[in-house]
């Protein structure tokens, strides 16, 4: 599997930057994680949307699904101007349905909704899912490909049930809104420190931090998570490729 970066800061964009979006790659197609602002946009220095095999929403926070309102148009006119005759489905959370149909667009932009208890087979992949702690419902997600894994926290706070989803998993995208000395109790998030925490916890072989504050630099994440967590680290930056193999 190939994943791709194409957004990484919260709450709002970084100067040239994008809010949660990633592309994951296999040999039998392309799953869009999470569309927050200036996804598309770089999405498609990678591939025209009209490639995509399905789009994975973990919540309704702007920061996750601004570009949506796009994406419609980026999937509609190709087949008005007869490029492609593919519609595109994207799934969210069932407690959001009614609010997320609303970016449904002709028969072209499909919404499905998803339950935690769902599995969803896109692009040769097995998706299932884990209820976080946050404001509004969300859901991590557990992405299986041959034998691969990768789990992707989306918004949460620290979470001994998400720990036991991600066990032993190739690789953990984990949130990482704040440094530990500024997350407060309830904030819906974890610290780099946190997020660390549950990396050892859970025995995952990579940790990739996102979903980062533009006040911060990369290295005071870095530095505080390397205090929790013993395996490879890295902070999430645009563009950047990882292959999980």
């Amino acid at each position: 599997m190939k994943l791709i970066v194409l957004g990484a800061n919260s709450p709002f964009p970084a100067a040239n930057g994008g809010t949660s979006g990633y592309l994951l790659q296999t040999t039998e197609g392309n799953i869009l994680i999470d569309c927050g602002s200036g996804v598309l946009s770089y999405l498609h220095n990678y591939l025209p949307s009209y490639e995509l095999d399905g789009v994975i929403i973990s919540h309704t926070h702007a920061d996750h699904i601004t570009d949506l309102n796009v994406l419609k148009y980026a999937i509609d006119i190709p087949i008005q101007k007869k490029i492609t005759d593919k519609h595109l489905y994207f799934y969210g959370p069932e407690e959001h349905e009614q609010e997320l149909k609303c970016y449904q667009y002709k028969n072209s932009l499909v919404f499905k909704a998803y339950s935690g208890e769902d599995e969803l087979s896109i692009a040769g992949t097995k998706v299932s899912f884990c209820k976080t702690i946050h404001s509004i419902p969300c859901y991590a997600m557990k992405i299986i490909y041959e034998n691969l894994t990768i789990v992707y926290t989306a918004d949460t706070e620290y979470s001994e049930e998400l720990i036991s989803f991600a066990k032993d998993a190739d690789f953990l995208i984990a949130e990482s809104t704040m440094l530990d000395k500024d997350i407060k109790p309830n904030s819906g998030h974890l610290s780099a420190k946190q997020a660390a925490m549950m990396a050892s916890n859970a025995n995952v072989k990579q940790l990739l931090l996102t979903h980062l504050w533009p006040y911060y630099d990369d290295i005071q994440y870095l530095n505080e998570a390397q205090q929790y967590y013993t395996g490879p680290i890295t902070i999430a930056e645009r563009g950047q490729e990882y292959y999980i193999k």
